[in-house]
């Protein structure tokens, strides 16, 4: 923050955006965080411009407009900002500020997960499955899940194991169901203990190697036996 704080005061744009989101992240001064992305988003930063966006959205620091977050957002989209493509596409499914619009919440949210935003791969995952399109959701519960989104892993993990939208695949399952201890989610360990009853030794340290969790594999080895 020091750091940011002497490009901030040379008028760097990006460092006020910035500076601006680790502040709004810490709860340090929302009135600062708002006037910063204001100036960065007048700077046409579109970081600037989306933080700008979700403040005005959820009324931190300032009224609740969801009118013009979107606007804030369009602009942030319309100079690359795929994160706010996302918060687009919530707005449009929830009519939030905008009249509900399950074309433009699809198209958007594509849009979202096409550019490798997490959230957006996992709901386009689910929008898929519902619609039985399953090996195609998959792909896109994949991507969330090598960018960390510990939900996407569960539910690949699951399609793995089960085999819905791909050949039964056990040493992928587990690699998922142990990649969720990377985001702080245990969830995956009983139903990894119970798949590496089925499995041999080889297949389970092979998920271990894969998820990087080589000493949780030989713990489910030790309690197999």
């Amino acid at each position: 923050m020091p750091q940011l704080e002497a490009l901030v005061a040379a008028q760097n744009a990006d460092a006020k955006a910035l500076l601006a989101g680790i502040m709004l992240d810490l709860s340090i001064d929302v009135d600062r965080s708002f006037a910063l992305f204001k100036d960065a988003a007048e700077s046409g930063v579109p970081e600037g411009k989306r933080g700008l966006g979700f403040m005005l959205l959820n009324g931190i620091g300032v009224q609740r407009d969801p009118m013009r977050a979107n606007l804030h957002f369009e602009s942030a989209l319309r100079d690359g900002d795929l994160y706010s493509a996302y918060n687009l596409a919530v707005n449009f499914h929830n009519g939030i500020g905008v009249e509900r619009n399950d074309v433009e919440y699809l198209r958007l949210l594509r849009v979202a997960a096409d550019g490798g935003i997490p959230e957006a791969c996992a709901l386009l995952g689910d929008e898929l499955s519902d619609r039985d399109l399953d090996a195609e959701a998959l792909s896109y519960y994949l991507e969330a899940a090598e960018e960390g989104h510990a939900p996407a892993m569960f539910v690949a993990a699951c399609w793995f194991r089960d085999g819905v939208g791909t050949e039964v695949d056990k040493v992928r399952a587990i690699r998922w169901f142990l990649g969720m201890l990377d985001r702080g989610n245990a969830d995956g360990i009983h139903p990894a203990h119970e798949l590496a009853q089925h499995m041999t030794t080889g297949e389970v340290r092979e998920a271990g190697r894969l998820a990087r969790r080589e000493d949780e594999a030989e713990l489910l080895i030790r309690d197999r036996a």
